[in-house]
């Protein structure tokens, strides 16, 4: 083969090469500069939330919240809390959610977890990608 033409085919072999290095590398780095969701549709897992108890995943400790047992991940506040969120009475449903069964009071309605005073962790269960603000947690005082 001449000399010239194995030399301009080295050539394109090492310029395809490169192309395809350049080709990856813009490929990885577009992948890593796509936004991504934060997993934050979901619940109180640990200690269980008032709708967690209702699921026969978590014990079915709360008898007779309706359909939040089938979906406890499902109680979404409108945002802007305190504003825009759910009024005084209407917090544990979410703002009536599911017919706002959970927002229900007795002394003896719900199970209680127990809190102790200082720092306790809080784990959440996700469910799915969500644009979540941020959390709140309401501990009813001993009484």
């Amino acid at each position: 083969m001449n000399l010239k033409l194995t030399s301009k085919l080295e050539r394109l072999r090492k310029s395809k090469k490169g192309i395809g290095a350049c080709v990856l590398a813009a490929g990885v780095t577009a992948i890593t500069m796509i936004p991504q969701s934060a997993y934050a549709h979901g619940f109180v897992e640990k200690p269980s939330s008032r709708a967690a108890l209702c699921s026969q995943n978590y014990g079915v400790l709360n008898l007779n919240c309706g359909n939040v047992m089938y979906e406890p991940q499902s109680l979404e506040a409108p945002k802007g809390f305190p504003e825009g969120g759910p009024i005084d009475g209407k917090i544990a449903s979410a703002g009536g959610l599911f017919g706002g069964t959970l927002d229900q009071q007795t002394t003896n309605r719900w199970f209680k977890n127990t809190i102790k005073g200082g720092a306790n962790t809080f784990t959440w269960k996700y469910t799915a990608a969500h644009s979540t603000s941020k959390w709140h947690y309401y501990i009813t005082k001993k009484g």
